[in-house]
Order: C-alpha cells, then sequence, then structure tokens
C-alpha cells in the first residue's frame, strides 16, 4: 500500500469516525451523560473530557445541535453533502427561517463559500456579535534603566480588550451610569464606568466573611417581634394570661426554605465560589457561573438550611442532583409548601 492509498483509507475512517461521534453527541446530550464527568455543559466535556480544541469543539457542538433537530443531517453528513463547517455555520439560521428543511436541502453539496452567501442573503440583519475578549497588554517587569530612583515604580499592568454590543435602551442607562460616575471621575470613559460598576456589584454582591456575632447582641430577626409588639392595656394582659392558662401550648414555628444571607456567603466561601459536584473521573466541576446553594439532604425530604447541610451547585448539576433524587419530576407542591411560610419581608432578606 503507498502512502496515498493509505492516507484515503485513514480519511475514510476520520469522516466515518467523525459522523459516528455526533451521532454519538447527540445521545450524549439527550442524557445528560456529561454531568457525571464533572463538566457543566456538552461544550465543556469537548474540551476537558476530549480534549478538542474550542475551535473544533464549537463546530461538532453546533453540528450535534442541527443533528438532534433534523435526523436527517447525519446521512447527510455521512455522504458528504454538508460538512462540519457548514453546519456550524446555519445552525442559528435553522432555529430562525421557518422552512428550516428547505434551507437544508439549499445548503446540500455546497462549498463553504457558498454556505456563507446562502446564510447571508437568509439573514440581511447582522446578529449580534458575541463577546469577546482579548489581551491587547501583557504585564512585564520594566527595564532598570527606566526606573527613578526616588519613588517605587511597578510593572505595567496587564490589560485585556472588551467589546459587547449593547441595545439603544441599555446604552441611554449605562449613559446615566457615566454621568453619575463623571461627578467622582470627570470626563468618565467608558473604561471607568464599568471599573466603578463592578466594584460597586462586587462591594454589594460577594459573599462576605462574617466575624461571630457579639456576644449579647440580638439577630434581627430576634429584635423584630420586640420591636413591633403592641403595647396592651393592663386588663387586657390580665384576660391573655388567664386565656393562657386555658389554651394548648403553641405549635413550633414551621421551617424555612430561606436561607439567610451570612449562611449563603459562608457557605459560597467555603466552597470556593465553585461548583462542587465532582464526577466518576474525580474531576471536580470548574463551573463558576450560575452558581446556586443546593440542600445535600433536600429540604423537601426534611434537610435543613444550615451550612454543614449546604453545598453550591451550578445550575446543571443542582437540576442533575435533583432528577438523580426525585427522578424526571420536580417535587410535588405538597413537598414544597409543607409547612411552609408567607416569604419574608425584603428587609430580612
Amino acid at each position: 500500500m503507498n502512502i496515498v492509498t493509505k492516507l484515503r483509507s485513514l480519511r475514510a475512517r476520520e469522516h466515518a469516525c467523525t459522523v459516528e461521534i455526533i451521532a454519538a453527541l447527540v445521545d450524549c446530550q439527550r442524557e445528560r451523560s456529561y454531568l457525571e464527568y464533572g463538566c457543566s455543559s456538552i461544550f465543556d466535556f469537548l474540551v476537558q473530557e476530549l480534549k478538542y480544541s474550542n475551535a473544533a469543539d464549537s463546530r461538532r457542538n453546533k453540528a450535534m445541535k442541527v443533528a438532534a433537530r433534523f435526523p436527517q443531517v447525519l446521512e447527510m453528513l455521512r455522504d458528504h453533502l454538508v460538512s462540519l463547517s457548514t453546519l456550524a455555520q446555519a445552525e442559528g439560521l435553522l432555529g430562525e427561517v421557518s422552512n428550516p428543511e428547505q434551507l437544508l436541502d439549499r445548503l446540500s453539496g455546497k462549498s463553504a463559500r457558498q454556505v456563507e452567501k446562502i446564510v447571508a442573503h437568509q439573514r440581511p440583519v447582522p446578529r449580534k456579535p458575541r463577546e469577546s475578549v482579548r489581551p491587547v497588554a501583557v504585564k512585564a517587569p520594566l527595564d532598570p534603566l527606566f526606573v527613578v530612583s526616588t519613588g517605587s515604580v511597578s510593572p505595567a499592568e496587564s490589560r485585556v480588550s472588551l467589546r459587547t454590543t449593547l441595545c439603544e435602551s441599555d446604552f441611554e442607562e449605562f449613559e446615566r451610569v457615566r454621568s453619575i460616575v463623571s461627578r467622582k471621575r470627570p470626563g468618565a470613559t467608558v473604561e471607568d464606568v464599568l471599573v466603578e460598576m463592578t466594584r460597586f456589584y462586587l462591594k454589594q454582591k460577594a459573599p462576605k466573611k462574617r466575624g461571630a456575632p457579639k456576644e449579647g447582641s440580638a439577630t434581627k430577626a430576634e429584635k423584630a417581634p420586640a420591636e413591633k409588639a403592641p403595647v396592651k392595656r393592663a386588663s387586657a394582659d390580665v384576660a391573655a394570661t388567664n386565656d393562657a392558662a386555658t389554651k394548648k401550648p403553641a405549635t413550633n414555628r414551621p421551617r424555612s426554605r430561606h436561607i439567610p444571607r451570612p449562611i449563603r456567603d459562608e457557605v459560597m466561601l467555603r466552597d470556593g465560589q465553585q461548583c462542587t459536584f465532582v464526577g466518576h473521573n474525580a474531576r471536580r466541576c470548574n463551573s463558576t457561573h450560575n452558581l446556586q446553594i443546593d440542600h445535600i439532604k433536600p429540604w423537601a425530604l426534611g434537610g435543613k438550611s444550615e451550612a454543614a447541610n449546604l453545598r453550591v451547585l451550578c445550575a446543571a448539576h443542582n437540576r442533575h442532583q435533583a432528577r438523580k433524587t426525585f427522578g424526571n419530576r420536580v417535587p410535588t407542591s405538597e413537598q414544597r409548601s409543607a409547612n411552609s411560610p408567607k416569604p419574608l419581608p425584603k428587609s430580612e432578606q
């Protein structure tokens, strides 16, 4: 076998394998199998577990989405009528047009350039560009020749370029924020506004490490009854005392699924503000987005809202754990509302 024949054989096997991989990814997505391997999405699974590059991951992920909606795509892919690049370009558009099957027929057998023209014609208005972040300067030590003997000099700070798009109403609100920031920073730039908003939000929302409460100090919940209790006349007090002797003892306060902010912050900081799910491969999920506080022993089954019974999970793994506990159903309304008090006022949340 000469090298050309060998390459043709390898290419045929590679193509067949690619089609099988897309089909398997459809099943993996449907069954959410990637969740058991410490990945919060199929995208993360392709990169972390299957070692694809981000670009190769993106093409396969989009092709998988198209194949999940239109099973005939697998045969088209097998017959070389479409490619991964073709499906990646058309994936978003197929969800927007009224007749996606007709669009698939138009894409069949077309080159990448032809597909690009078809997609551009079907979508004359450009889609909102994705956010992009890229480094524009790397932190580096200063040359000793430029260090002045008086005063301390620090290395130049690394910088990144951030690009995004806002709708007109959001931009108007952004400009209102800029006018407020300009009172503190005259001539405030977009960078100044982003820095100020970021610092403000972190100060307000980031988990805070709190010390132990001072001895003898009462919590807000403990103070509230005393502050709000109305003053009663002496005769009413006497009557209430007599009635209390004949009444049954008061029942315990109902359980609450509300988690106080100090406990939420404690759990977030303890778990490193990262999903704590560990997969079969001993890999911890690295998601730091859409984090939720989950009851280890579900609240619906009697679990308490205490730090020892709480953990941080991403939304995907939180739903995954719920399905493992309750099956493909959500806990019943009776389980959720049993002994559930009215929502707390905002001042107590």
